[in-house]
């Protein structure tokens, strides 16, 4: 009789032996099964959750394989034991098993939680072209200043969830912070996957090669949107909205709390005289006639810079209209017979009396054909759409606007004045960034707010690079 009772014990030990060391070597099948009972009787099997930290995915499989292995060796030898220790055993599998398929419903209530959070933001993605020339000015101004956005706590005033994708020299790709992902043509919806955190801002970046015997230099700043693997991010319809930026462009908290509305933004800014809007529309009517007549009059376009951002439903249409017009205007709208023609034009006399060179900036400038360029394709793509200081702010303008509704501050003035007024060269800029701008403040030059505002960013204890 004596041998009887041992042999269920010594099964019993066996089993719990077996199922301890399949438990560490995660050996069971995923079972799918449960039970109502009460939870909370159990202290014990609450504390082995709590040590277990089934809150990482694997272990919870681990556990739930865990209770099924126990259920089934529980259900094949209740007939030969019949002891207490037997009932104590099955009150705890259903404990552990209901805790298991507790911590599961709230599991799969954060996945939806992290999968819906982003339902009622904007979602932007900030896009630029990185030449091997300009690394430094990656290093100095967007880096810092993105690192010190995803750094940033949200709160309540989260409404734009912002992604970078650097457009770059392979040269010039060496350089690219190592957290932004390299990807490819074909790209997935799987890139996206990365995203961690209710505010995680993501990075990508991709070998672009320029076009060779390209006869205007900045149209490779423009290309790339036309080539892979920018055309796979945007066939994937992700993006609500597409901010197009330079690598001489400093981002600011805006850029999350700001939404875009309508068709678009464009940066304000100095374009030209009074006569180049003007020019502008002569002649686009002449070398651009498919484009047809304008959206509205050009009293109601007013000054602007080159950033855009367009909304996913006007973009394509935007950059072919912008790439077409930048080349054409490049190539023929600043031959000798169309400048003698400006000197002879009426209006030119009458806004410039006695100027007789207006082929140059910034009357008219081939050089910078992309910025007439822009604004053909706003004046007949972009029927919605709004002039933003908000975008290209000038250093000058930046202390009577607030920094908290800027989005970028773009810095062709400042690089321009710190050059003829400090008579440096602009790697002083790129290499000792905070003591130059204080000296041309100094000066007279202006721009507090960014200064204040890029010392926060270059003094943050956190940063990474301080190389910069």
């Amino acid at each position: 009789m004596h041998s009887r009772m041992r042999l269920p014990f010594f099964l019993l030990f066996i089993i719990m032996v077996v199922i301890g060391f399949e438990y560490w070597f995660g050996t069971y099948q995923l079972p799918t099964f449960t039970r109502n009972n009460d939870a909370e009787r159990n202290d014990v099997t609450l504390e082995i959750l709590n040590h277990s930290n089934i809150q990482n995915d694997k272990r919870l499989g681990i556990l739930e394989k865990q209770v099924f292995n126990l259920r089934e060796t529980v259900q094949k030898t209740s007939e030969s034991i019949k002891t207490h220790e037997h009932t104590q055993l099955v009150d705890s599998l259903w404990n552990l098993s209901n805790k298991v398929t507790a911590l599961e419903k709230i599991q799969d209530t954060e996945r939806n939680s992290k999968k819906n959070w982003m339902n009622g933001l904007t979602k932007s993605l900030v896009v630029m072209q990185l030449a091997e020339s300009k690394i430094h000015h990656y290093k100095t101004f967007v880096k810092p200043s993105w690192d010190r956005l995803e750094r940033l706590d949200p709160e309540e005033t989260l409404h734009v969830l912002a992604d970078l994708f650097i457009a770059c020299h392979p040269n010039a790709c060496r350089n690219i912070d190592k957290k932004c992902r390299l990807i490819a043509s074909n790209v997935t919806i799987d890139v996206f996957e990365k995203r961690q955190e209710h505010h995680g801002m993501l990075c990508f970046y991709a070998p672009v090669p320029e076009k060779q015997d390209e006869p205007y230099v900045f149209a490779h700043s423009l290309n790339f949107l036309q080539m892979e693997p920018f055309n796979s991010i945007l066939n994937l319809n992700y993006y609500d909205y597409i901010l197009r930026s330079d690598a001489d462009a400093i981002f600011f908290p805006g850029l999350l709390a700001v939404r875009p509305t309508g068709d678009g933004w464009i940066g304000s800014g100095y374009s030209g005289t009074e006569l180049t809007p003007h020019l502008v529309r002569r002649y686009t009517k002449r070398f651009l006639p498919d484009l047809g007549p304008p959206l509205r009059p050009n009293e109601m376009t007013p000054s602007m810079q080159s950033t855009f951002y367009v909304h996913k439903s006007k973009f394509r249409q935007f950059t072919s209209v912008l790439l077409n017009a930048t080349n054409i205007l490049h190539e023929k709208a600043f031959a000798k017979d169309v400048c003698d023609e400006i000197t002879n034009l009426t209006i030119a006399q009458e806004l410039h009396p006695g100027e007789t060179n207006f082929c140059r900036w910034s009357f008219w400038h081939q050089g910078v054909s992309s910025l007439y360029g822009t604004r053909v394709a706003v004046d007949h793509v972009l029927e919605n759409v709004t002039v933003s200081k908000s975008l290209d702010a000038m250093v000058s303008a930046m202390d009577r606007q607030d920094i908290s509704t800027t989005i970028q501050a773009h810095l062709l003035e400042l690089k321009h004045v710190i050059k003829n007024t400090l008579e440096r060269n602009l790697t002083d800029l790129c290499s000792h960034p905070i003591e130059t701008m204080r000296k041309y403040e100094k000066e007279g030059g202006g721009g507090k707010k960014l200064f204040e505002y890029m010392e926060t960013v270059y003094k943050d204890p956190e940063m990474a690079d301080r190389d910069t």
